[in-house]
């Protein structure tokens, strides 16, 4: 599995391009993955509603999101197949307008499957938490968000930092951090923790494997 880079955006309005995102090498089984962060300016969220990799419909594995005194947060992962080229325009659309987006994208090729096995959510503070079955040999990617109060590095457990940053915004402020982790080569096992912790008031993962 690859990381092949995160995409952030500042007034991101209700949809997130991200132009020619590289891909990796072409295959007929690859998988792309991506990890999605948002945060609405507002005590109220966005949902994804859809997910395009080089203009074909993803599938939206899991996502969920959470409301803080000036912020609503979303994540998910989305995944499709991709067999040709070289790069992709990936475009994640929004139930409305907000405030900051992160797209993160992995490509994996030789999975027994390009159906997700698991998903996983959660949303809290200091840690936000839950658990994923694997079916070895598995994978998994996660993307992770929190805003509201002071915003510092994310800890994350379960899988390896990919991205750790605060948000692109108007003038010099930030007002999100966003991450995504992953991991590859596991056994088959049974509530494998996923979680983060931050200085943010408010924390939200969401994770799929993949075997």
């Amino acid at each position: 599995m690859v990381y092949q880079g995160t995409n952030a955006v500042g007034d991101a309005g209700g949809t997130h391009t991200y132009t020619n995102a590289p891909i990796g090498t072409a295959a007929a089984d690859r998988l792309v993955i991506v990890a999605i962060a948002a945060r609405r300016n507002a005590a109220g969220v966005r949902t994804v509603t859809g997910v395009t990799i080089g203009g074909n419909a993803a599938t939206i594995n899991v996502q969920t999101n959470v409301t803080g005194v000036s912020s609503g947060i979303t994540v998910a992962i989305a995944s499709l197949v991709v067999a040709a080229g070289t790069d992709a325009t990936v475009v994640v659309t929004y139930s409305a307008g907000l405030s900051q987006s992160f797209i993160s994208v992995y490509t994996v090729t030789g999975l027994n499957s390009t159906t997700a096995t698991n998903s996983a959510s959660a949303t809290g503070n200091e840690a936000a938490s839950s658990t994923l079955d694997i079916t070895g040999p598995g994978i998994v990617v996660a993307s992770f968000a929190g805003a509201d109060g002071t915003l510092g590095d994310m800890t994350m457990v379960g899988v390896n930092e990919d991205y750790d940053q605060t948000s692109p915004a108007s003038g010099t402020a930030t007002f999100m951090r966003g991450g995504a982790g992953s991991v590859s080569g596991l056994s088959t096992q049974t509530n494998r923790t996923i979680s983060v912790s931050s200085t943010a008031n408010i924390e939200a993962l969401a994770a799929t494997s993949w075997t």
